[in-house]
């Protein structure tokens, strides 16, 4: 995995390992290391050539513990990151072989640990 990020962005350490482990938990389809770092409420909305797709939490662990998604490797660009409080918001760019993601993260602290929210997503193939 190779993380580029813009000098503009004043990204909090806790957050950035959030993301790397995101990143890495789909790229190695480790569902611990994913399951630790997406809240309890956490869902995907994917816009895709196909249509829109919504995948609550369980069932986006179960794609990746079947290996039916992720498994590959892909760089992470950071484009925006906004923190408030305990609410950050972040803008990021997966490249992979196949498929380019274009993620909007939310995420929120909770007892010193950030974790994802929500995934607004939109994957171009390539």
């Amino acid at each position: 995995m190779t993380l580029l990020a813009s000098q503009t962005v004043q990204a909090n350490e806790e957050i950035l390992k959030t993301l790397q482990a995101y990143a890495q938990g789909t790229e190695q389809q480790n569902v611990e290391l994913l399951d630790l770092n997406f809240h309890p409420q956490f869902r995907v909305v994917a816009k895709t050539e196909e249509g829109l797709r919504v995948i609550e939490k369980d069932a986006y662990l179960g794609l990746i513990k079947d290996k039916k998604i992720g498994g590959h490797q892909r760089e992470l660009n950071i484009t925006s990151l906004n923190v408030e409080n305990d609410i950050a918001q972040v803008q990021l760019v997966l490249t992979g072989e196949a498929s380019t993601f274009h993620d909007n993260l939310e995420l929120i602290n909770t007892d010193g640990h950030w974790q994802i929210v929500h995934n607004l997503t939109q994957v171009v193939s390539r």
